[in-house]
């Protein structure tokens, strides 16, 4: 019996209220591949629990400082908002986490994840991760933050990586707004690196586009920068 409170319960739920308010189609099919891609994070996080390493998902870190050094880390994999609800979500889908790698599906996805670190545009951490801490993080150390903006103003420069960009910031997750949040970072050197984020976003149409789809609050606070 599934849990009212459960994920996949939820999940339904949200699905159906979609369906009764006659949300289109993509946003549907968006629902159901932001549905896909968390049990994936939680494969991952599953392995890495069980068996000390992943095939088919980044290690989950948490941002670290090094104040002997003065450098830091930013953090990959899954985030719990609640670790406890986290690991009770964990045991949840462990069955069904075993019986998957056991399948073609998961041998292909293994590939599929080994060959998107190969030949993604941007390399070298985890974009998803960050973009989540900018989304739904309280309290963000004010060292991370401005190491996730430091990082993509520097790995986001061609079309292909503000595309990859884009795709982390879906419109039915509000778009560019875990970015534009930056633009009222109480330091003004995150504020100025948000800045020069977005104005590589905008060099291109379908960014411009995303920038157009942010609320007026957002989009005058940039052009007041």
């Amino acid at each position: 019996m599934v849990r009212p409170d459960s994920y996949d319960a939820l999940f339904m739920e949200e699905v159906q209220a979609s369906i009764v308010n006659h949300v289109g189609e993509v946003g549907i099919r968006a629902r159901f591949a932001e549905y896909v891609f968390r049990f994936l994070q939680l494969a991952s996080r599953y392995e890495e629990d069980t068996l000390r390493l992943t095939y088919i998902g980044y290690p989950c870190t948490q941002y670290t400082y090094n104040s002997r050094t003065g450098q830091g880390a930013l953090g990959s994999g899954i985030r719990f908002s609640d670790e406890v609800n986290g690991m009770r979500e964990l045991t949840a889908n462990a069955s069904r986490i075993e019986g998957w790698r056991k399948s073609t599906s998961y041998e292909y996805w293994v590939q599929d994840f080994h060959n998107e670190q190969e030949n993604s545009p941007i390399q070298g951490f985890d974009l998803e991760h960050q973009i989540v801490r900018l989304r739904n993080g309280k309290n963000i150390p004010e060292g991370e933050v401005a190491l996730i903006f430091e990082t993509m103003c520097k790995s986001i420069r061609t079309y292909d990586q503000v595309v990859e960009l884009l795709a982390h910031c879906p419109p039915q997750q509000g778009g560019l707004q875990p970015v534009a949040t930056g633009l009222f970072h109480q330091q003004e050197y995150i504020r100025e690196m948000t800045v020069n984020l977005m104005n590589v976003i905008r060099d291109y149409p379908i960014g411009f586009q995303f920038l157009q789809s942010l609320n007026q609050f957002f989009r005058y606070s940039y052009i007041r920068q």
